[in-house]
């Protein structure tokens, strides 16, 4: 008698199949994998310089890549396998092609430079030709090849996702614990002036000390300090920075006290995210604010030195910055990744027009000339609202990048968009000392209409700390420093507009980390000692690494 197959049999039967099309089907992810990477790691490598939100069109992109490739090389091949692997194949070629030429840029054969588009482009085109070959007419099984390459993309895929991920949740978590504790707070403050002064805590990034900007970059802005003295301030002319960075010298000042030599429980992958709540809650924040000071942080674009928790926390939104961002052109985070892929040798051969590539990698410049124009504008503002009150303001020029000509005019350029300096061909040095100082010239301009405005709305004197955190780094080697080199980086622009009974206070050399120090011994009473005038370098590399050079800058 013949037996009929149940339900129960019909399943048992069919489950094999389709366990094996579930697996298929896994198997044609490994483009998507190998698509996302190259965006996430160049992402987890700048995760503290850069908003994850800067990666979402890059990603998309490169998903929608990825499914256009699978499926035009399916079509043409008829394998999807095959069509998966050749496409993981071309994604991996064109996301290394940036970094493939900037390893052979400067390499030579029998004289001739091999980082050369007309020499790479084709070699590229020649592998890819010949991968496709062998990958269509000789491989036998592409199924295991194809799982072979999902293993292998994971894998990769993990490392980028793992460092994102613990960087969320690291600053989640990140507490409020001083590591600065050397700083003895009195909780009963008492003024040592008839009235609280606004004080204005104004940085002008990287703005160099003026013996050093003549001789070396050629501009003399003694006119400018001359009208810093006309107004009232003390012009600390030796004056040098205690730290190379940017955050490390803010966190410093703000917390009147030098950074501990050592992190024990720090790597250099920890700058700037581990300073940031100290340098967002510091110690002059807390003495101000037991005196009743309104806290105003103007943003600076860089969140490492943010104060978003300020009880004013003013970003620009001007409509020009709206328009870029709506406009649909390249953010920084995306001119300085098209530079790793294919896409640079588009950018070195196009030739400018208005729709071209080439003009949408102007929009950072744009954006970030509107952003420095604007915090000016916001200091002005401030400046009417009632006191008494702080105002912190981080202004990210005469720093590159360069956006200002000498009076004021629009610079842009096509080259990426990037705040980290010192980092171009040591050809061009002579060309960024020319941009530097031609940027200079304006900033040092604005900044005296700015304070010229402050003083004008202000009630009663205002306390104005105009100052750099570090010198520019146009002439520093950082992976071989030079005496001169260390000696750009560290002397700044130092000038006290303080109230007269502070002005004894004052001298020459002063360094950042007594600057509120002295400040709070006249104006409150606060017993705080003075802190050697110390200066240390470290590298971009190793931020926690410091190196006494005292001896060298002063």
């Amino acid at each position: 008698m013949e037996e009929k197959n149940t339900g129960d049999d019909r399943k048992a039967i069919s489950d094999p199949g389709r366990k094996e099309n579930r697996l298929r089907k896994f198997s044609l992810i490994h483009p998507f994998f190998f698509a996302c990477f190259p965006v996430l790691a160049f992402l987890s490598e700048n995760i503290q310089e850069i908003p994850f939100s800067q990666s979402y069109r890059s990603l998309g992109l490169a998903i929608l890549s990825a499914v256009l490739l699978l499926f035009m090389f399916r079509i043409v091949i008829r394998d999807w396998d095959k069509a998966a692997a050749l496409a993981s194949f071309l994604l991996i070629l064109f996301f290394s092609y940036g970094h493939v030429y900037m390893i052979l840029k400067e390499a030579r054969i029998a004289g001739v430079l091999l980082g050369r588009h007309r020499f790479l482009l084709p070699a590229f085109a020649l592998v890819f030709l010949i991968g496709a070959w062998f990958l269509v007419k000789k491989v036998k099984n592409a199924a295991t090849l194809s799982k072979q390459l999902v293993l292998v993309s994971i894998v990769l895929f993990i490392f980028p996702v793992y460092t994102l991920v613990s960087y969320y949740f690291q600053s989640l978590t990140n507490d409020n614990d001083r590591i600065l504790e050397n700083v003895s707070l009195e909780s009963d403050l008492t003024s040592a002036l008839e009235y609280q002064p606004d004080i204005y805590y104004i940085i002008l990034d990287a703005y160099l000390r003026s013996d050093i900007l003549q001789e070396v970059y050629g501009y003399d802005n003694s006119t400018f300090l001359q009208q810093l003295r006309e107004r009232g301030f003390y012009v600390a002319d030796q004056a040098t920075s205690n730290y190379t960075l940017t955050a490390l010298s803010l966190t410093s000042s703000l917390n009147m006290e030098h950074l501990p030599p050592t992190y024990g429980d720090m790597s250099k992958d920890d700058y700037p995210s581990a300073l940031s709540d100290h340098l967002a809650h510091s110690n002059v924040r807390a003495v101000l604010e037991q005196q009743g000071y309104t806290i105003i942080a103007i943003s600076s674009g860089w969140k490492s030195t943010e104060i978003t928790d300020a009880d004013m926390y003013l970003e620009p939104q001007i409509v020009e910055i709206e328009e870029l961002r709506q406009s649909g052109r390249i953010n920084a985070f995306e001119s300085i990744f098209i530079r790793t892929t294919a896409l640079l040798s588009a950018i070195d051969l196009s030739v400018k027009s208005e729709n071209s590539l080439i003009n949408s990698l102007e929009a950072p410049f744009l954006a970030h000339h509107y952003f420095v124009l604007s915090q000016f504008d916001y200091l002005e503002r401030v400046s009417t609202q009632p006191g008494p009150k702080f105002v912190f303001a981080h202004i990210i020029s005469p720093h590159s990048p360069y956006v200002f000509g000498p009076d004021g005019e629009l610079l842009t350029s096509t080259e990426a968009f990037t705040w980290a300096d010192g980092v171009g061909p040591r050809e061009y040095v002579d060309t960024e000392i020319g941009l530097y100082s031609d940027q200079a010239r304006y900033i040092s301009q604005r900044a005296i209409e700015t304070i010229d405005v402050i003083l004008s709305n202000s009630e009663r004197p205002p306390i104005i700390l105009l100052q750099a955190d570090h010198g520019p780094g146009v002439r520093l080697a950082w992976n071989s420093p030079s005496d001169e080199g260390i000696r750009d980086r560290m002397s700044i622009l130092s000038a006290y507009l303080y109230p007269d009974s502070c002005r004894d206070l004052l001298y020459p050399t002063i360094t950042p980390v007594n600057s509120f120090a002295t400040l709070f011994q006249c104006t409150f009473g606060q017993p705080i000692d003075l802190r050697d005038d110390l200066n240390y370098f470290s590298p971009r590399t190793d931020p926690y690494q410091f190196t006494d050079v005292t001896s060298i800058v002063q």
